[in-house]
C-alpha cells in the first residue's frame, strides 16, 4: 500500500506559509518532494522530507506516510510510533482505519523477530571523539571539541542514530589514556567504540594555517575494524561555522543519514573572529552541567562564573545581535540569575532565529515552570515531545511537572518514555525509582495496568531491578518486545541467558542502548573474563567500577581478572 496524498496535501496547503526565499520550503513543498521520493524508493529521503513538513504544520494524516516509509527501510518501532500518534490524534476515519491494519501487521512482524537485535539494528549508535588540533596555539585546543560538538550536534538529528553523550566518552577516553594523545587511531577507536557499545566512532583532526583552516573526520565501523568513510572542509577561519556544517554533511552522506544534511536551524551568522568562536566556546563549557529544568542548585555558588557569561553573552550579542546561540546562552544565565522577564525575552529570540533549536524552545517553558504557571509549562513540553519525538528531554520535563502537579500516573509514562531516547538521563531514573520503589506504590503500578500495561510491566521490571530481585522470564521477554529501545530489558535478558553467545549479545544491546550503564559493564566484563578475553573484559569491570553509584563486589571482580590473567598464561 502506497502513501495516502490527497487529504494530507489539502491539508498542508490550506495552512502553508509562504517560503521564505531559498532559506525555506513551505509545507505543501516539502510534502510535494517527499512524496517523489517515496515514489521513486527513496524511502530515508522521503522521511526527511516528510519529517520536516510535519515539523513545520503538524497535520497528523502525515503521520500515515511517514510510517509507511519507516516500514519500508524496516524500522518497525519507529513506523508503529508514526501509526499509533495518528490514531490518538485523529481518533476515527479512513486513515485510522488504514492506520489500525498496518499497526496489527507491524506488531505481528516485531513479535517475530529474534530478540537479540536492538530495535532490528534500526539504531545506529554512534561516538563521536574530540577531534585533535595541529599546528594551533594552546590557546585554541578548544578547537577540537568545537567541531566534534558541532558534528554530533548534526547527526543526532537523524532519527536512525543514537550519540553517545560526551560526558561517558571523555571518561573512557580518559581511563584509556586518550584523552590527551596527540593521535586517535583505527585500533584504538575500535576499543573505545566496544566499550562504549557503538558501532561507529567519528574522529578527526583541526588544523590552522594562517587564515585558513581544515578540519578532517574519519568514519569507522567497530565491528569490522574498516574504515566506512571520510570527510574533509578546508576555508576561512573566519567562517567555522560554514566549515563544521560541511564537514558534518560530508559525514552524514557517507553515513546515509539523509535527515542530518539539513541547515535548517543552524546560526544565521556564518562570518566571526576566532575570539568570538573562542568566547562561544567559552559559553558552552560554562552552561555544561545545567539542568534542563529548573535552576541551578549551585547557582549561588557559581554566581561569578554566571555573571562571566553574561557578559560573554552581552558582547556576542553586541557585534552580533542575530548570532542565535549567544541569545539562548544570555536567556539561560539569565534565567540563573532569576531574572526571568529578561530569559523568555532571549528564548522568544533564540526561537525566532533557530526555530529548530530544542533548547531555546524548552527555555520558554523553563521560564513558565520556575514562575509557577504549570499548566502551560506542561503544555509547552508535550508540544516539545511531539516537536522533537526521538529527545528524552522533554518528555522527562514532562514527567516532573506531572510529579509535580500530583499526576503520579501521568508522570510514570512520560520517564519511561525518556529512557527510551537519548541522551540518556539519570535523572529520569532516579525520579522513576522514587515512584515505583515507594512503599505505598501497588495502588500506582495496578492502576498503570488498566492506563498503560506496557508502562506497567516497564515499571514493574525497574522496581524489581532497584530492589535487587531476579527478573522473570516472561517479564523480560515482554519488555524486549514491547520497548525494543530500552536499555533494562537486554540487561535482564542478559542475565537469565543461557551460554556466553546469548548473555555477550544482550548485555552489548543494553550498552548500545545506554554506553553508561554500570551494571551491564560489570556482567559483560565478567562474561568476557570467563571466556578468557582479559584486556577487554578488565576494561569493562574497571568501569563499573569507576562509575557504580556503589561496589559490593570489589574484591571477587578483582580476583577474577587476576584469574583470567593467570589462566591465559
Amino acid at each position: 500500500m502506497g502513501a495516502v496524498s490527497l487529504s494530507v496535501l489539502l491539508a498542508l496547503a490550506a495552512a502553508a506559509p509562504a517560503a521564505r526565499g531559498d532559506e525555506a520550503a513551505s509545507p505543501k513543498t516539502l510534502y510535494e518532494q517527499g512524496q517523489t521520493e517515496f515514489e521513486l524508493g527513496h524511502y530515508k529521503e522521503a522521511i526527511a522530507r516528510w519529517e520536516a513538513a510535519y515539523r513545520l504544520h503538524p497535520v497528523p494524516a502525515a503521520l500515515y506516510n511517514l510510517g509507511q516509509a519507516y516500514y519500508k527501510i524496516g524500522d518497525l518501532e519507529q513506523a508503529a510510533h508514526s501509526f499509533k500518534t495518528l490514531i490518538v490524534k485523529l481518533k476515527e476515519g479512513k486513515n485510522v482505519e488504514l492506520a489500525k491494519n498496518r499497526l496489527q501487521q507491524i506488531e505481528e512482524d516485531l513479535k517475530a523477530r529474534p530478540a537479540s537485535g536492538v530495535g532490528g539494528d534500526s539504531l545506529l549508535t554512534v561516538a563521536v571523539a574530540p577531534f585533535r588540533t595541529e599546528g594551533v596555539d594552546p590557546g585554541l585546543a578548544w578547537l577540537g571539541k568545537s567541531f566534534a560538538d558541532a558534528l554530533q550536534s548534526r547527526l543526532q538529528k537523524a532519527r536512525t542514530v543514537r550519540v553517545v553523550e560526551r560526558e561517558f566518552l571523555d571518561q573512557v577516553m580518559t581511563e584509556m589514556k586518550l584523552q590527551s594523545s596527540s593521535l586517535i587511531d583505527e585500533k584504538s577507536a575500535v576499543r573505545v567504540g566496544r566499550i562504549l557499545g557503538a558501532r561507529v566512532i567519528v574522529f578527526g583532526s583541526v588544523a590552522v594555517l594562517g587564515d585558513e583552516a581544515v578540519a578532517r573526520a574519519r568514519i569507522v565501523s567497530v565491528e569490522r575494524a574498516e574504515v566506512l568513510g571520510s570527510g574533509e572542509a578546508q576555508g576561512a577561519v573566519k567562517q567555522l561555522f560554514g566549515l563544521q556544517a560541511e564537514l558534518g554533511k560530508q559525514v552524514a552522506q557517507a553515513m546515509s543519514l539523509s535527515a542530518a544534511l539539513s541547515d535548517r536551524g543552524g546560526p544565521e551568522v556564518t562570518e566571526l573572529t576566532l575570539a568570538a568562536y573562542a568566547d562561544l566556546d567559552r559559553l558552552r563549557e560554562l552552561a555544561r552541567g545545567l539542568p534542563f529544568l529548573g535552576a541551578d542548585p549551585l547557582r549561588r555558588r557559581r554566581s561569578g562564573d554566571y555573571q562571566l557569561a553574561l557578559s560573554l553573552s552581552d558582547k556576542l550579542i553586541a557585534a552580533h545581535p542575530k548570532l542565535a546561540p549567544a541569545r539562548l546562552y544570555r536567556g539561560l544565565f539569565s534565567l540563573q540569575t532569576d531574572d526571568l522577564d529578561r530569559a523568555e525575552q532571549e528564548a522568544v529570540l533564540a526561537v525566532r532565529l533557530a526555530p529548530d533549536n530544542l533548547d531555546a524552545w524548552a527555555l520558554q517553558a523553563n521560564v513558565k515552570y520556575l514562575r509557577g504557571e504549570l499548566d502551560e509549562a506542561m503544555r509547552q513540553y508535550r508540544s516539545l515531545s511531539e516537536k522533537f519525538p526521538d529527545d528524552a528531554r522533554a518528555f522527562y520535563a514532562a514527567g516532573r511537572v506531572a510529579l509535580q502537579q500530583g499526576a503520579k500516573l501521568q508522570a510514570v509514562p512520560a520517564f519511561l518514555a525518556a529512557l527510551q531516547r537519548t541522551p540518556f538521563l539519570p535523572e529520569a531514573e532516579s525520579n522513576l525509582r522514587t515512584l515505583v520503589s515507594a512503599p505505598d506504590a501497588a495502588p500506582l503500578l495496578e492502576a498503570l495496568r488498566a492506563q498503560d500495561p506496557g508502562a506497567q510491566a516497564a515499571a514493574l521490571a525497574y522496581r524489581g531491578f532497584f530492589a535487587g530481585l531476579p527478573p522473570g522470564q516472561e517479564l523480560t521477554a515482554g519488555l524486549v518486545r514491547d520497548m525494543p529501545r530500552l536499555y533494562l530489558g537486554y540487561y535482564l535478558q542478559g542475565l537469565s541467558a543461557k551460554g556466553v553467545p546469548a548473555q555477550e549479545a544482550a548485555f552489548r544491546s543494553a550498552l548500545a542502548l545506554r554506553g553508561s550503564f554500570p551494571e551491564a559493564h560489570r556482567e559483560l566484563g565478567r562474561v568476557l573474563l570467563a571466556s578468557r578475553r582479559c584486556d577487554e573484559g578488565s576494561d569493562h569491570v574497571d568501569l563499573y567500577l569507576r562509575t557504580a553509584a556503589a561496589v559490593s563486589d570489589y574484591g571477587p571482580l578483582q580476583e577474577q581478572k587476576k584469574s583470567c590473567r593467570e589462566d591465559s598464561k
